[in-house]
C-alpha cells in the first residue's frame, strides 16, 4: 500500500516538473519570438502605427490603409473587387461599411468579423504582453513546415479563440499559422503564412501576409510602415448615414420659443428647453420637447432615413394624447419637410386633417420649425404652432 502511496506522489511530482519545464521552455520561445521582432523595450515605444500597400481579394489588387494602437483601436480601408469596404473599432464598438454585402451604411459588426479585426490589431504578434492579456500558450512539439523546422504552440485567445502558430526554430520569427478566416459572417478553418520580414526602425515586421480558407484567398502586401503616427480617433467612430448627416444642423442643445395664433396675431404660450442628438452609435435622431398650450404637451420626435424607399421619416409620440403620428418628407440644406399626406397608417386622422412639420430659416444658432393643418388633403397649410430654435450657449 505504502509503495503505491510513493508511485502515486512520483507521478505526480514528475506531472508537476513536466508542466513546469513546459512552461520555462515556452517563455524562452516567446521571449525569442519577441526579440527577433526588435524586443520588448522597442515594441513597449510604440503606440500606434499606419500600414499602407496592396490587398489582393477576388484576383484584384488594390491599395489599402491600416491605422492600428496599442489599445486595440483600429480602421482599415481597403477594397473587395470595385467595392471600398471600411472596417473599424473605436474601443466600444466595432463596425464596418461593406457594399460588397450592398451595406452602403454603418452597421455593427458580426462576431466572426470582429474575430477576424482582432487578428489584424496585435501588435507585434499575439505574444506579445500575452499574459497580460490572459493570452494562454501551450507548446505542443516541433513540426516542419515546407522544409522549415518550427516550433508548434497552442495559443488560446479570450477564453476560447484557439490558434495554432508555427515559430521557425532557427529564427523564431513566424511561418505559419492555423486560425480562422471570414466569409459571409462564418468562420472558417484558415492558413495564414508570413514571408518578406522587413526592418522598420528597430522592429521587424513581415510585409506579407498570405491567407487562404475554403476557396478564399487572400494577401497583404506592406509597402510602407509607420510608427507613432497621429490617430484621427474620430475616424474610428461609428458615423451617420451620409443621409442623416444633413440633418446635423439641428443637433444641439436648444431654448425653445413656441407661438400659436390668437386673436391679435401670433403670441408666445411657452419657452422652453431642447435636445436634438443621435442616439449612439446609430443613425437615428431623437429629442424631447415638452411646453405648455393649456394642458402639458410632451412631443418626442424620431427622425430616421428609409434607404429602400429613400424617403425621410418622423414619429412623433405625443405624452399628451399617446397617440404616434408618422410624417414623410424630404431634407435640403435649406429646408426640412415632413408631412403624413401619403402615410396610411391611422389613415381616418390624416384623411380629415393631415398635418406637416417644416423646418427652415437654418442659420448656425438658429431655425424656425412650423407646425401647419390641410382642410383640403394637403393643397393649401396653415400653420396652426411655430417653435423658434436659439443654440443654448
Amino acid at each position: 500500500m505504502k509503495v503505491k502511496q510513493i508511485y502515486i506522489v512520483i507521478l505526480l511530482f514528475a506531472s508537476l516538473l513536466s508542466i513546469n519545464l513546459n512552461a520555462q521552455e515556452i517563455d524562452e520561445i516567446i521571449k525569442k519570438h519577441i526579440d527577433a521582432h526588435g524586443g520588448q523595450e522597442n515594441w513597449d515605444a510604440v503606440k500606434s502605427m499606419k500600414i499602407t500597400g496592396n490587398y489582393t481579394s477576388f484576383s484584384k489588387t488594390k491599395e489599402f490603409t491600416t491605422y492600428a494602437t496599442r489599445e486595440g483601436l483600429y480602421r482599415s480601408d481597403f477594397y473587395m473587387d470595385q467595392h471600398k469596404i471600411v472596417a473599424a473599432f473605436d474601443g466600444e464598438v466595432a463596425w464596418s461599411i461593406n457594399p460588397w454585402w450592398d451595406f452602403t451604411y454603418p452597421y455593427k459588426m458580426l462576431p466572426a468579423e470582429i474575430y477576424v479585426m482582432k487578428q489584424r490589431t496585435e501588435f507585434c504578434s499575439p505574444f506579445y504582453n500575452y499574459k497580460e492579456k490572459g493570452y494562454q500558450v501551450e507548446l505542443l512539439g516541433s513540426e516542419n513546415i515546407e522544409g522549415i523546422d518550427c516550433f508548434k504552440i497552442k495559443l488560446v485567445k479570450d477564453g476560447n479563440q484557439e490558434e495554432t502558430w508555427f515559430l521557425n526554430k532557427e529564427t523564431f520569427l513566424e511561418v505559419k499559422t492555423l486560425g480562422k478566416g471570414e466569409d459571409f459572417g462564418r468562420l472558417w478553418p484558415a492558413e495564414i503564412y508570413y514571408d518578406d520580414f522587413r526592418n522598420v526602425g528597430k522592429l521587424v515586421i513581415p510585409f506579407y501576409r498570405e491567407l487562404t480558407y475554403i476557396h478564399r484567398y487572400r494577401v497583404f502586401e506592406y509597402s510602407n510602415v509607420e510608427l507613432n503616427v497621429a490617430i484621427d480617433y474620430e475616424s474610428l467612430k461609428m458615423p451617420q448615414t451620409v443621409e442623416m448627416q444633413k440633418l446635423n444642423p439641428i443637433v444641439g442643445d436648444w431654448n425653445v420659443k413656441i407661438e400659436a395664433p390668437g386673436r391679435r396675431g401670433w403670441s408666445k404660450i411657452d419657452s422652453v428647453y431642447c435636445n436634438f442628438d443621435f442616439v449612439k452609435n446609430t443613425s437615428f435622431i431623437r429629442g424631447n420637447l415638452e411646453y405648455n398650450n393649456f394642458f402639458t404637451v410632451g412631443k418626442e420626435f424620431n427622425w430616421s432615413y428609409n434607404s429602400s424607399t429613400k424617403r425621410y421619416r418622423l414619429a412623433i409620440f405625443n405624452t399628451f394624447s399617446s397617440n404616434i403620428a408618422i410624417f414623410e418628407g424630404e431634407v435640403t440644406d435649406t429646408l426640412f419637410s415632413f408631412e403624413n399626406t401619403n402615410i396610411k397608417f391611422d389613415s381616418a386622422y390624416v384623411e380629415n386633417s393631415p398635418v406637416k412639420y417644416v423646418i427652415k430659416n437654418m442659420q448656425e444658432d438658429s431655425f424656425l420649425m412650423e407646425l401647419l393643418t390641410s382642410n383640403d388633403a394637403g393643397q393649401t397649410w396653415s400653420p396652426v404652432e411655430k417653435y423658434y430654435f436659439t443654440r443654448k450657449k
